[in-house]
């Protein structure tokens, strides 16, 4: 089974020991924690990570191939350090410890434990992305190009994602809407440049970033009324305009005349035939005669 590359980084552990070496009069030293893990998604950064680390170091590129092949087995644990000298071994006594020498060697190594699976499934990966929503967007880019490079380090045919196709996996790592808003705005993310396409999906991720902590806010204060007893803005106008159609409807419900008496219910005569109403019937002949 091929092991999955995660989009994020493992934390490294802190306090690495040091290793140092000396070529001619030149001293160098580097500090990188031993590999005790032959897993595909720790044995290929590792010496990725450790071959970065000789390069920062080495100024002269006529000691870079050297001091891979000293150092590298220096941070591998017993058992990994005793198959990277099989094959060394293998070969050949006469050996050049050249930088092109040392990728054949390092590939090899890694291809005793790993299958053309590994590299397949990476691969795949690379080419359908989804950037996690935890992960930014200049991380997720970061990362997409690193998890490319161990492409050619690993066993097997499928080549590494060219310029092109990476800047079609970043584009199809965003999230749907931003991709939505993208095509929108009439881009087209094959014409623009890398730098273009990050510029634009940074900004679509600091306004995301500002509506969650605008919701978070809203809610923030709307619990907070609720736990004082007040009403939301919301909730007072909707009291309100409640309150004024109760009065609407208060106004306009007055009894009719010809309705029975609610004073004495059960009686014969109508509400306007009733004394108790001013304005009965009577009582408006009256005042009319008068």
């Amino acid at each position: 089974m091929a092991e999955d590359f995660s989009w994020h980084w493992s934390p490294s552990p802190d306090n690495p020991p040091n290793v140092q070496w000396d070529i001619e009069h030149s001293s160098y030293e580097i500090y990188v924690h031993k590999l005790k893990s032959f897993r595909s998604t720790e044995v290929v950064p590792h010496c990725v990570q450790v071959m970065t680390l000789i390069r920062w170091e080495v100024d002269n590129e006529k000691h870079l191939g050297e001091s891979y092949f000293r150092v590298l087995p220096k941070t591998l644990s017993t058992q990994l350090e005793v198959l990277w000298t099989t094959v060394i071994q293998d070969m050949g006594e006469n050996l050049v410890m050249s930088v092109d020498n040392f990728n054949i060697a390092l590939k090899r190594f890694i291809a005793t434990n790993r299958s053309p699976l590994e590299r397949h499934s990476l691969v795949q990966k690379l080419r359908n992305p989804t950037k996690p929503r935890d992960l930014s967007v200049s991380h997720f880019y970061h990362r997409l190009i690193e998890l490319n490079g161990y492409v050619e380090y690993l066993p097997g045919t499928d080549p590494p994602l060219n310029p092109d196709q990476l800047k079609h996996a970043l584009y199809d790592g965003m999230p749907a809407l931003w991709r939505e808003r993208y095509v929108i705005a009439g881009l087209q993310y094959w014409k623009k440049p890398i730098a273009e396409i990050l510029r634009y999906f940074r900004n679509q991720e600091a306004l995301s970033a500002r509506r969650f902590r605008e919701n978070q806010d809203s809610r923030r204060i709307k619990n907070k009324r609720k736990s004082k007893g007040e009403p939301h803005r919301a909730d007072q106008t909707q009291s309100t305009n409640d309150n004024k159609s109760n009065g609407n409807k208060k106004q306009k419900g007055r009894i009719s005349n010809e309705d029975p008496c609610p004073v004495h219910p059960g009686s014969k005569h109508t509400w306007g035939e009733c004394n108790a109403n001013r304005f009965n019937n009577q009582r408006t002949k009256k005042q009319t005669k008068g």
